[in-house]
């Protein structure tokens, strides 16, 4: 129970930061929230792009400390810019911080579903931390609209958005079970090790090849249950891979997952052109800008009840290949219906 709170805080923390710089983005620049969901999505991209290249040699204590110091600086830099009295310079601020608050997304998510998978309940994890990630999104959005409501100026919406950094690192120091932060911090020693032995096993013949993968397989780390036997990890899944993979290896098998990353990149395509796109024009009446400002929130957090109904319930059933490739395609054809009603 411990590890799936832990994990449904950390979905939470990790995600929310995102999403509330995705609510003050017409704050941030009304007329182009195009350009604040770039400053969001490039370093993302280049960051899970290469991740698996590098990645690795950073133990999660240690991405964790970078998440946390990287959203917190972010959402400072978007409070103090509104002191800038240049508009150009103040923009240019803003959305540094908007890239810092999107690294922290971006090394989370990888970390945190890896982390997952070596929990002696790995699905119980991941289904704690799909729904902290859905419910990331409609809490980042309700936040801003309740502190809109207040009438709080962006700087203090910022300010007060620093609580949740803060969360990330509770919820991983301190409610994450030890046994979890043990594997953490012997990550880097370990892959070290791997890499040793895969240099080693490489020189021998191939009969010692095979007696070494052998005796490696038999040597598969387990960690013992100590006060709760629930919360012990199962195995290492680095451990289970006695070789490393290469870059180009790596490239390979994720291409080999073509049949769900192109559903999930139609997802985001779709959404993120409704949110920077048309749900950022529309408004009623179409002319009053805090009518347009206030059906962008209010779309938003809409979508965001639906991510999080489907986030929630992986656990409870599985949707076919089928319907993997239909739900995004409906999307996409909802989004090239908005913009019907204009002609």
């Amino acid at each position: 129970m411990r590890t799936a709170i832990a994990f449904l805080l950390l979905g939470i923390s990790n995600n929310v930061t995102f999403c509330i710089v995705l609510a003050i983005a017409k704050d941030i620049e009304n007329g182009g929230v195009g350009v604040v969901f770039l400053a969001l999505q490039l370093p993302a991209l280049l960051i899970k792009t290469t991740g698996p290249t590098w990645m690795h040699l950073l133990g999660y204590r240690t991405r964790t400390i970078v998440q946390a110091t990287a959203a917190s600086s972010g959402l400072m830099l978007i409070a103090l810019s509104t002191f800038v009295e240049d508009d150009m310079k103040r923009l240019a601020i803003q959305l540094l911080g908007v890239s810092l608050c999107s690294v922290q997304n971006a090394v989370g998510e990888p970390s945190y579903l890896a982390l997952s998978s070596v929990c002696l309940r790995p699905a119980s994890a991941l289904a704690a931390w799909s729904t902290g990630t859905g419910l990331a999104g409609l809490l980042g959005f309700a936040w801003v609209m309740l502190l809109k409501m207040l009438s709080l100026s962006l700087l203090r919406v910022c300010l007060l958005s620093l609580v949740f950094p803060a969360q990330l690192l509770v919820s991983f120091f301190f409610i994450l079970p030890s046994q979890t932060h043990g594997y953490a911090s012997a990550e880097i020693e370990e892959s070290q090790t791997r890499d040793e032995t895969a240099a080693e096993v490489s020189e021998t013949t191939p009969d010692e090849k095979d007696e070494c993968e052998d005796e490696s397989a038999t040597n598969i780390l387990i960690s013992s249950p100590r006060d709760n036997p629930e919360e012990s990890l199962l195995v290492s899944s680095e451990d289970l891979a006695p070789t490393k993979f290469h870059p180009l290896q790596r490239f390979k098998f994720a291409m080999s997952l073509w049949r769900f990353m192109i559903p999930l990149f139609l997802v985001y395509l779709a959404e993120y052109n409704m949110q920077s796109g048309a749900w950022s024009a529309i408004g009623f009446p179409l002319d009053d800008e805090s009518a347009r400002n206030q059906f962008y929130r209010t779309s938003n957090i809409m979508y965001q009840c639906g991510v999080f109904v489907s986030r929630s319930c992986g656990q409870f059933f599985t949707i076919n290949l089928y319907v993997l490739w239909v739900v995004p395609l409906l999307q996409a054809h909802e989004l090239a219906g908005l913009p019907h009603p204009a002609f």
